[in-house]
């Protein structure tokens, strides 16, 4: 059964990589037109879009490795291999940019061979591993596979759909909105990964209790991650204060894009504990395999941050508006996640108010 697993993880990873790069490479253009690009910048936008759908089947490779690697408890591996493809993303990065003169293109290709040479590196650790592993599917397993993956899809992509919206309501904005919320949106993405390290630790850990039978040991464990979850969000938030400005205008020399984006990086800093505790409690019912309750509850908030950012379009909110959806999603996700690990439900127990020694 876990040789099927095994089998039908990596054949999904390959089936969904190889139908992104056909979308990617087939219908880059209405896609960045669709994203608000126009004139000049369609071209560049392309080009870039078309380049980085080749990496779309390393980049899940790299997913299942990782997914595989922390379900056994190895947070190490991943970690070394992911600093490697980075440390050569940002190498090519320099040398395609500023000393070869490629643009666009060259920014995209150092990002497909980074991510290309990481799904190697994590198919050279694990295939040893995986020897004898039967190269027959299990319709059982493959359907559980594609259930809890229907899950994730939902899951992911109404996140992704809804920062894409975001992103192209920005475009349609202005320059000045676009650059600083794009500005954001990666310092964003950063902190994000960086608060992840609690909310992994939670899918690994809580798994494992569970796993075990521990329900009580993960009740209580979820909840010292939560503590901890929102520690990092406190420190993240008087880091950015401190150095919003100066980050604001490593990105940027133009004096309206920097103000704009030190703006929007103080609401970012003032988020953070907000976004420590969607993300802590993602991982913990991510670890709880409470798939379907995260699908769902992802998808309507990320519907509300949709139709705000729609109203900020239309009545001429700027990038306030979309922070002010950005806060409704945040806020929307952890009131909810966390009235689900208060409930016990993704623990199968019965409510708080009911179980041994409750007040």
């Amino acid at each position: 059964m876990v040789g099927a697993a095994k089998f039908g993880v990596r054949l999904l990873a390959l089936a969904l990589g190889a139908v992104v790069t056909a979308v990617g490479l087939l219908l880059y253009h209405p896609i960045v037109v669709a994203l608000g690009a126009a004139g000049s910048v369609t071209e560049p936008a392309g080009d870039y879009l078309r380049i980085r759908s080749l990496g779309a089947v390393p980049v899940l490779i790299a997913q299942v490795a990782h997914g595989w690697l922390r379900g056994a408890q190895d947070t190490r591996t991943p970690m070394y291999v992911t600093l490697a493809g980075t440390t050569l993303n940002l190498v090519l990065d320099y040398l395609f940019l500023f000393v070869l003169g490629f643009g666009v293109a060259g920014a995209a290709w150092s990002n497909v061979i980074g991510q290309s040479a990481a799904a190697i590196a994590f198919l050279f650790l694990l295939l040893p591993r995986w020897e004898g592993v039967s190269r027959r599917g299990d319709p059982v397993v493959l359907a559980a596979l594609l259930r809890v993956g229907g899950h994730l899809v939902v899951r992911t992509g109404s996140l992704l759909a809804a920062l894409t919206f975001a992103t192209a309501a920005a475009a349609r904005m202005g320059l000045i909105v676009l650059g600083s919320w794009q500005i954001t949106m990666q310092v964003f993405m950063l902190l994000a990964l960086t608060m992840d390290s609690v909310a992994i630790a939670g899918q690994a850990l809580v798994g494992r209790l569970l796993g075990a039978g521990d329900r009580w040991g993960a009740d209580r464990l979820a909840r010292r991650l939560l503590t901890w979850g929102l520690w990092v969000g406190c420190g993240l938030l008087l880091v950015l204060l401190a150095f919003r400005e100066p980050l604001a205008a490593v990105f940027s020399n133009d004096p309206a894009v920097v103000a704009a984006t030190a703006s929007l990086l103080l609401w970012l800093a003032l988020v953070q504990p907000l976004a420590a505790a969607a993300f802590t409690l993602d991982g913990i019912l991510i670890g709880a395999s409470d798939m379907a309750f995260l699908a769902r509850s992802m998808a309507v908030c990320s519907l509300l941050f949709v139709a705000v950012a729609w109203v900020a379009l239309e009545a001429g909110w700027g990038g306030a508006g979309l922070a002010a959806g950005a806060t409704l999603w945040l806020v929307a996700r952890s009131a909810w996640t966390g009235a689900r690990l208060r409930g016990g439900r993704w623990l199968g127990l019965s409510p708080l108010a009911e179980r041994p020694g409750a007040r």
